[in-house]
């Protein structure tokens, strides 16, 4: 993430920590180290200590896509991991990033080719997108070939998430997907396949 960001996650993890009472030897604006040793620290990606190899043994890495060289820099912060590390990928997709490294990721874990397992987690999926204005059968009938069970979230996405999108139903289906391959709308109109919009772990993308 950016610099900014990971000095906000870092001050999170001191207020955690401080609220657990957790027996800290030091924390800086980057991270903690515990009283047994062990460290958690929020560095951006391409940075030039991003730890030594093997000693890294729970990797949270956010936004992969829009970083400027994906595959090189997570390699690099993979290297520093010890061979039982648990790897969390967590991104966004937009149509500005450049999916192609993180598409691959992907599909190989749909296919079996890497260590991680994926979860797509569609939009009817977030309580949030919910929305009581109403739409019309033929909204809703249109909104069920798109794999929407609820009312309410199909409500949502035909009016604040439409709205959000600028009125581009392109847009919509690839910012707020209901289905996988909504997940890579592309500037020409063109649909990708396949990202994750989030991706988790254990080795699992999610």
């Amino acid at each position: 993430d950016t610099d900014a960001k990971a000095i906000e996650h870092a001050a999170q993890i001191v207020d955690f920590c401080k609220q657990l009472k957790c027996k800290l030897r030091g924390f800086n604006s980057h991270g903690v180290e515990f009283a047994n040793g062990s460290r958690i620290d929020c560095i951006t990606a391409g940075g030039e200590d991003p730890g030594r190899g093997g000693q890294v043994h729970r990797l949270h890495v956010t936004e992969l896509p829009f970083w400027r060289q994906p595959l090189r820099n997570y390699q690099a912060l993979r290297s520093s991991c010890a061979d039982t590390a648990q790897v969390l990928i967590e991104t966004t997709m937009d149509l500005q990033n450049d999916p192609e490294w993180v598409a691959k990721l992907w599909d190989d874990a749909g296919a079996g080719k890497n260590e991680f397992h994926r979860h797509f987690w569609k939009v009817e999926d977030h309580r949030s997108y919910r929305s009581d204005k109403p739409i019309t059968d033929e909204q809703w009938e249109r909104a069920k070939l798109e794999g929407f069970k609820r009312r309410k979230a199909a409500a949502w996405w035909f009016h604040e998430g439409l709205q959000r999108c600028a009125g581009s139903e392109l847009m919509l289906m690839h910012d707020f997907p209901q289905k996988e391959e909504h997940l890579f709308a592309a500037g020409l109109g063109r649909v990708i396949l396949s990202d994750p919009p989030v991706a988790t772990v254990d080795g699992h993308l999610t």
